[in-house]
């Protein structure tokens, strides 16, 4: 077994807040962070496209449906919110948000989509040994 090296020859842009995840997303880097934004980063260019102050407290899990490009975070904030993302020519992409609703009086630690279109997501919190499923309509 080896152990291989990566250097960090150029950085990424991002602003001085804390990453708490991120993923690829096609040619995207999805970041979140400890202040609750969403920043998205071309994995190309290196450059922030686009910076979404979805929560006020830390984004604790997200997930992304890649046939979709739907996005869902979950935060210390009890909220649960699912953005569309839409990647367009260039450096440049799209964000729409398209749901939320608020867990009341439980923290939310970790988000799934259950399929690959992001139709049904289910989540979990510290308070409850129950896992919640939502459906879209």
């Amino acid at each position: 077994m080896s152990i291989t090296e990566w250097s960090n020859n150029a950085p990424f842009a991002t602003d001085s807040t804390k990453a708490t995840g991120l993923q690829l997303y096609n040619s995207l880097i999805v970041l979140v962070t400890i202040s609750g934004q969403i920043q998205l980063i071309s994995s190309l260019s290196g450059l922030l496209l686009c910076e979404i102050h979805a929560h006020v407290r830390c984004i604790g899990a997200f997930d992304i449906a890649p046939k979709t490009g739907l996005l869902v975070t979950v935060s210390e904030d009890s909220h649960l919110r699912v953005f569309r993302i839409e990647e367009t020519e260039g450096d440049q992409c799209k964000v729409e948000h398209v749901f939320q609703t608020n867990v009341t009086n439980e923290m939310i630690c970790g988000v799934k989509f259950l399929n690959a279109a992001g139709s049904k997501l289910a989540l979990c919190t510290y308070e409850s040994s129950q896992i919640k499923v939502f459906e879209q309509l």
